[in-house]
């Protein structure tokens, strides 16, 4: 027994002895590995005694009459170079290193300020992890990747520079940066990374490069003070949480070049007011607006043709979950819309023998210009206003209306009866041409308040001062239209003025 315990303090001795001389040779109180005795080359090291103060890295040292150029960080999770050192507190790296190794600074505490010269292009996995005082980064314009959490907890960093020559940003680079206000992401990035910038907290203003094509999963999330963003034209992928609890956002520009978007992408983002949809989006995911409780109006494009309302079980599933606010809808032109997601039992079919959820009660007022594979539940709404391709009513739990405009030439047919009451008192405009075939059909014949319009024009548009004039028509979607665009559009005046019509 007492010969194995002498062994094992014996070997935990030579172990320190070995991590304690991971160096060839030290000057002036800094520590060095030889790369290549060829070609003179060596690296910054661990040494004996933690480094401490204001650190100054020479791009050659001297030892025994040669020169050699210092052109790496040692990196390592047990050996990086300044790995834990907590009283150091500023480091200057020169040319002539291209690399900061994995953990270099790892948990430098007291760390404040990092100046890199112009040679440096990688910044190692957590390379400065936990340097929780840092607020000053200086980086050159040579470096190409920053990796994995290299700069994650590092809580009073509140601005840094990505150089041009930047083309990759790896997974949780920036993630638990709370001081971080804003970031410029250049044209030169085409890879970011899942979690990039989640959890930072203050960060409230986000540029995004031309070169990004996709917006990784948590890319945001629990970015809570931010309160925009624009998605540049390229992006074609927006993942899972992708804005998780982002509660400042208040408004999302997409371009049409986005094709897909995953599930929970906006979930939580109370303060969502506005949102444009990719026309190219042909499928809402599960719970893709649970939690946003401030949106009022979304727009549907045409080539979505699944709407997943509830998947499962979980609350937070529900696509439009805890969308309070939510009071009109609108879905545009397109092929039949179809709401997956809750399976009868013995079904592998569709949405049509399970409860509706709560959110088609908010609805106040209903734009619709194609067909359901089942008819949609409006009981609270009070305008209905049909497209000119409609040519089935399907909606049900009619309850509240009020009025129903439809634009359809043809009288559609419908697929429940009208109350006594409904025909009494409902308001229903109709195309001036179609108005006598209106007046004939056996259902829309019944209703006593049967008007025709002018579709000519958009007469409800009143230019209330001499100086004023329309500069601009936008359907929903943001997208400039002629006069005769028939549907809810947006009207610009001139004094900056906009007014939501009907046309």
């Amino acid at each position: 027994m007492k010969k194995k315990i002498k062994l094992g303090m014996l070997v935990a001795m030579l172990l320190t002895f070995l991590q304690m001389s991971a160096f060839d040779f030290g000057v002036d109180g800094i520590y060095y590995e030889v790369i290549s005795t060829a070609n003179l080359t060596c690296r910054v090291v661990a040494g004996n005694n933690k480094y401490k103060g204001d650190i100054v890295i020479p791009a050659e040292v001297t030892y025994k009459n040669r020169t050699l150029k210092v052109t790496e960080i040692e990196g390592g999770k047990r050996d990086g170079a300044f790995l834990q050192c907590s009283s150091l507190t500023s480091i200057t790296i020169p040319d002539g290193v291209t690399k900061i190794g994995e953990y270099a600074f790892y948990d430098c505490s007291s760390l404040n300020s990092v100046a890199t010269g112009n040679t440096l292009t990688e910044i190692g996995v957590s390379a400065f992890e936990g340097c929780s005082s840092l607020t000053s980064v200086s980086i050159g314009n040579s470096i190409t990747t920053i990796g994995k959490y290299a700069f994650k907890d590092c809580t009073s960093l509140t601005s840094f520079t990505i150089p041009d020559s930047m083309t990759s940003i790896e997974y949780g680079a920036f993630s638990h940066c709370s001081s971080l206000t804003s970031i410029i992401i250049p044209d030169g990035v085409t890879k970011m990374g899942q979690s990039v910038f989640e959890y930072c907290r203050s960060l409230t203003s986000v540029t995004i490069g031309n070169s990004i094509t996709e917006i990784r999963g948590h890319t945001f999330a629990n970015c809570s003070s931010l309160t925009s963003v624009t998605i540049p034209y390229g992006v074609t992928k927006i993942e899972r949480y992708a804005f998780y609890n982002c509660s400042s956002l208040t408004s999302v520009r997409m371009p049409d070049s986005v094709t897909e978007l995953n599930y929970l992408a906006f979930f939580k983002c109370s303060a969502l007011e506005d949102i444009t949809l990719s026309e190219n989006l042909t499928k809402i995911e599960y719970g893709m607006f649970n939690g946003c409780k401030s949106l009022s109006s979304l727009s549907i494009p045409g080539n979505v043709t699944e709407i997943e309302q509830n998947f499962g079980n979980a609350e937070y599933w529900d696509t439009f979950g805890g969308c309070e606010s939510l009071k009109e809808i609108s879905f545009m032109h397109g092929e039949s819309m179809l709401f997956t997601g809750c399976y009868p039992s013995g079904s592998s079919d569709v949405y049509h023998s399970c409860e509706w959820k709560s959110w088609t009660e908010n609805l106040e007022k209903v734009f619709i210009d194609r067909e359901f594979r089942f008819d949609l539940p409006v009981p609270n709404a009070k305008e209905l206003i049909l497209g000119e391709h409609v040519t089935k009513l399907q909606i049900s739990k009619r309850y509240n209306l009020e009025s129903i405009v439809s634009y359809a030439m043809t009288p559609p047919t419908v697929s429940k009866s009208f109350t006594n009451a409904q025909y009494i008192n409902l308001v229903v405009k109709v195309p001036n041409e179609a108005l006598e075939a209106y007046q004939k059909d056996t259902v829309w014949g019944n209703f006593w308040n049967l008007q025709g319009f002018d579709t000519s024009g958009v007469d409800d548009v009143e230019i209330d001062s001499v100086d004023k004039t329309v500069v601009g028509r936008y359907d929903l979607n943001g997208r400039p239209v002629n006069e005769d665009y028939k549907g809810i559009t947006i009207v610009r005046f001139s004094d900056g003025s906009t007014k939501k019509v009907v046309l």
